[in-house]
């Protein structure tokens, strides 16, 4: 991820966990720069990204994977 974080023309950032259904959201702001802390989803929550104004469940990424059919 600190690779593609380098990249100027790369403005936001989503990295998915495989152990659990939980994501990191790094958008860069005004000035150009990271935040320190990403911004954390849960299971339950909506993946807005901003760059491609898209919004779906956070569940939809790990749709045929053994995360959903553990969680249910």
């Amino acid at each position: 991820m600190r690779a593609y974080a380098t990249i100027p023309s790369v403005r936001e950032l989503i990295l998915l966990e495989s152990s659990r259904i939980r994501a990191e959201h790094l958008v860069r702001d005004e000035q150009n720069n990271w935040p320190a802390n990403p911004l954390i989803i849960r299971d339950g929550d909506d993946l807005t990204l901003q760059s491609f104004d898209a919004r779906w469940p956070l569940r939809e990424c790990y749709h045929n994977t053994w995360l959903l059919e553990a969680s249910s």
